[in-house]
């Protein structure tokens, strides 16, 4: 799972022996409530910036997404 400071993000990738535990999820939601259910298992990626982690769910969030990259990459 990657992480960025303290806060874990998307995507995670799981492995096959929590097929079921994923498919029982109904609704909105995700994976969170599975890597909650087995800590012990969670293995993580540091990384230093989360907009490389944005999500981008509407069209009107592209450009917004597109801004703090380029403030990011002029920063670096």
């Amino acid at each position: 799972m990657p992480k960025v400071s303290d806060r874990y993000g998307s995507p995670c990738i799981f492995p096959r022996r929590f097929r079921e535990d994923l498919l029982a999820l109904v609704g909105d939601n995700g994976g969170k409530i599975v890597y909650r259910k087995y800590p012990k298992e969670v293995e993580t990626v540091d990384f230093i910036d989360q907009t490389d982690f944005m999500d981008i769910d509407r069209v009107e969030d592209f450009p917004i997404v597109l801004e703090q990259i380029k403030l990011r990459d002029k920063n670096l």
